[in-house]
């Protein structure tokens, strides 16, 4: 059988080369080796290891396989910055040198990253050492050439860039030698080697993903070992450490863990995860007024809201968001990352060539941290400049304040002059606008920043434009975000990608406008949130209804969503099994993470349909409100496509939703109370 077959592979490359296939998670790395077989026309597994015993290009393919070389320099430039912001001040206090060791450090981007963050701190050279060790000695040769093409610096700050870098050509850049130096590189197996001690940082990421849940439980115990007392481990955004007392480390920030005292030994004597996550392995389908209140509960549940404010071309947008514990690390640069995402895609028209939206925290923080008081937000709008005597806060209207009286089809403008009984479109349009989407992502940041803590993270790309279909996904969740954000269209797949520009570009050549559909996929979501006692708690009604709050959404589904209706019940319910190693386990995830309205610990996917933005430059007819005369409905500054940034905005309000139902599962004044109540929740989970 295969699974014999492969498990003889197994044994034979550990007694080759010391590697241990067992100690990754088997169908990831299964699956992975399965292609690499075949792509070399190996009928077995046999076969396929005499090939690499005979072939360096084939044996150095399986290691690439293996390890996943794939790197950038300040990959996730927020998680950097507490290193920048917190650890290098504490360094420059030390009598000694700063010892670090980047683990798994692939083609060296990250440790010449830790050692350029270190010396802009104020660090000289001598004062620092970096030991970078991987198990794919290809991939350090590489690393200690120290050459890199352009792609990988896009991240790099201009000025560290001309500092500790040479260009070489179009696209090759050279790191200078007062960084190369700092870094020593040695191959080393995190599953096998003996670990070096007396570490005051070890950074690890992107790797421990990969292994399985028994092989972390002896790696993170080995590297508190390899610190210091007080050191700091620093870990990838999709591989947060459950339950990190266990192995005798504490929440340092997001993704740091400090080193404490001896480990707790988990109730019962079992160092078991919780079973929420064990589910992560099946993977998703490829597949009014002048403000608004949105409560974390229809019902009235005043845990989680927010309430927004503002107009497209006044002042300033306001966002206040009541119920977040204190003690909550809040970066409002996380905060401006989420909104130049908004403002990106192909397709965007004038105004986000004028607006660059920052946001400005006016209440509710102090030293970085929520007071539990109302966080209060205010994104000023630069076009207000323009605008300041035809939208004036005081006074009667001005001359040049002409009325707009052609209500535009598609848009609120002639609902709403009916309902508030005004006599000019603008006092509706002002509101309804997409503009103020940018309150909504500011507030869907502050709910990311509540969930990254717990290992909630949430993503999305689109799946079709104009009728232009997706097709082609990555196998891995994670390359799929990493695509998406690389495409102008945020569609990971890159043909389609290029097709959705050509439509667009179209579309904007016609006079006429576009929509599509997107996907929102959220990992690590614990198993029980919502509800299925009462309708309006059900996780999946307030995920539709807040991605149907969106501008321009006039549809939402989850899973297979219409698909389902159209398939046998064989074909479209998760059937449940159970490993003794890793508790209930599902091979597919066809209802989309969510049962009965209860979220089952499957990844959440989510769909939303995007309608044509209305607002058209070959407009469509309609009716003067004064005179009855048909005219040319009015034409406002509009984009030829938004559904790259509309899936950003679905990100932020799925951010919300699963925030509020988390707030209401684990209640708490204190971020401490918050993380009690999820720990032992998940522990007593992880035992069912």
């Amino acid at each position: 059988m295969e699974k014999d077959e492969y498990a003889w592979f197994a044994s034979r490359i550990l007694g080759w080369i010391g590697v241990d296939l067992g100690e990754y998670k088997r169908p990831q790395m299964e699956r992975r080796l399965t292609s690499l077989r075949q792509r070399w026309n190996c009928s077995s597994w046999e076969a396929f290891f005499e090939l690499l015993r005979r072939d360096r290009r084939v044996y150095q393919e399986f290691l690439d396989k293996m390890t996943i070389n794939v790197s950038e320099f300040y990959r996730n430039p927020g998680r950097w910055e507490v290193i920048a912001r917190r650890l290098v001040p504490r360094y420059l206090g030390l009598s000694r040198p700063v010892r670090c060791w980047s683990a798994a450090c692939s083609t060296g981007e990250e440790p010449y990253t830790l050692a350029m963050i270190l010396m802009e701190g104020g660090l000289i050279p001598s004062r620092f050492d970096i030991l970078a060790t991987d198990i794919d000695e290809t991939a350090m040769e590489r690393a200690k050439q120290g050459i890199y093409r352009t792609a990988s610096l896009e991240h790099v700050p201009s000025g560290v860039k001309a500092k500790y870098f040479d260009r070489l050509d179009e696209e090759r850049w050279a790191i200078r030698p007062v960084v190369k130096q700092r870094v020593t590189f040695r191959r080393h197996n995190l599953l096998a080697d003996p670990y070096d001690h007396g570490f005051d940082l070890i950074v690890c990421r992107n790797v421990m993903i990969y292994f399985t849940e028994e092989a972390k439980t002896r790696i993170y115990p080995k590297f508190r070992e390899s610190l210091v007392p007080g050191g700091i481990l620093f870990v990838g955004s999709t591989e947060p450490i459950f339950q990190p007392e266990r192995y005798g480390f504490r929440v340092f920030d997001t993704f740091f863990y400090e080193k404490t005292g001896l480990p707790q030994a988990p109730p019962g004597g079992r160092n078991r995860r919780p079973s929420a996550h064990r589910a992560m392995r099946a993977a998703p389908v490829p597949s009014d007024g002048p403000a608004s209140e949105i409560l974390a509960q229809p019902g009235g549940s005043s845990m989680l809201r927010f309430l927004t404010a503002g107009e497209s071309h006044g002042p300033e947008l306001t966002a206040i968001v009541e119920g977040l514990p204190s003690r909550l690390p809040i970066q409002s640069a996380l905060i401006d990352q989420e909104l130049r995402r908004r403002q990106q895609g192909h397709g965007r028209g004038g105004r986000m060539r004028i607006e660059s939206d920052r946001v400005e925290i006016t209440g509710g923080l102090r030293f970085g941290k929520t007071l539990g008081s109302p966080l209060t937000m205010k994104i000023r709008n630069r076009d207000w400049e323009n605008w300041k005597t035809k939208m004036a806060v005081e006074g009667d209207p001005p001359p040049e304040a002409k009325p707009v009286t052609k209500p535009r089809p598609g848009h609120a403008d002639l609902a709403g002059l009916l309902k508030y009984n005004h006599d000019d479109v603008r006092n509706v349009l002002e509101r309804s606008s997409a503009r103020n989407t940018a309150t909504l992502v500011a507030v869907g940041a502050v709910a990311r920043q509540l969930l990254m803590p717990f290992g909630i993270r949430i993503f999305s790309h689109v799946v079709e434009i104009g009728g232009v279909e997706a097709e082609r996904f990555p196998q891995r969740i994670e390359d799929i975000a990493g695509m998406a954000e690389k495409s102008p269209v945020r569609c990971a797949d890159p043909e389609a990608s290029a097709r959705m520009v050509e439509a667009i570009d179209q579309a904007r050549r016609d006079g006429n406008t576009l929509g599509g559909i997107f996907e929102v996929v959220a990992l690590g979501v614990p198993p029980g949130l919502g509800s299925y006692a009462h309708p309006d708690r059900r996780l999946d009604g307030r995920l539709a209804g807040a991605l149907m709050s969106i501008q321009a959404i006039k549809g939402v589904e989850l899973g297979l969503g219409f698909a389902a209706a159209r398939l046998p019940g064989s074909e479209v319910h998760d059937e449940i099994g159970y490993d003794p190693s890793v508790g209930y386990t599902r091979e597919t995830n066809h209802a989309g993470g969510i049962e009965g309205g209860v979220s089952n610990g499957q990844p959440v996917v989510v769909r939303a349909a995007m309608k044509p933005i209305p607002t058209l430059y070959k407009p469509l007819r309609s009716v003067d409100i004064h005179s009855k005369e048909p005219f040319q409905a009015s034409v406002e500054r509009s984009d030829t496509c938004a559904v790259p940034a509309a899936a950003v905005v679905g990100e932020a309000m799925v951010a919300w939703v699963l925030a509020a139902s988390f707030r209401e599962k684990f209640a708490g004044d204190s971020l401490e109370e918050v993380r009690a109540q999820f720990d032992h929740y998940m522990d007593m989970v992880s035992r069912r």
